[in-house]
């Protein structure tokens, strides 16, 4: 949802909306973290909607984009190849719970732009 009201906003407007969300985000995982007592807590699932909306910031949202970003960004958050794992483990707390999030959006958002770009898919 939030993605879709992104796309209905200027390129700019979506970044900058985009990272108050991911520092909201931050701040979130951190004090849950502290009252749960529990390093990465499950319930906690807005780092994944931060990722999300990282890995559509920017591209037209239509079912495509929105279901390949989906299953792109899921795999990468479950794999967490490198540098993803690198930042959960190197960052603290909130920190740590979000930017491996972040960071499968930024590579699921380049692999579906290279997707949509070669097929013409959008």
């Amino acid at each position: 949802m939030a993605s879709w009201l992104l796309s209905r906003t200027s390129p700019a407007a979506a970044l900058v909306l985009t990272l108050v969300f991911i520092a909201l985000a931050v701040w979130v995982s951190h004090e849950a973290e502290g009252v749960l007592g529990r390093k990465d807590p499950g319930c906690v699932v807005i780092d994944e909607v931060a990722g999300m909306m990282v890995t559509l910031v920017g591209l037209p949202f239509t079912w495509i984009t929105a279901g390949l970003g989906f299953l792109l960004f899921r795999i990468l958050d479950i794999l967490k190849p490198p540098p993803v794992r690198n930042l959960q483990d190197g960052l603290p707390g909130g920190l740590g719970i979000v930017m491996d999030d972040v960071a499968a959006g930024i590579l699921a958002n380049l692999m579906l732009r290279i997707f949509t770009a070669a097929t013409g898919l959008t």
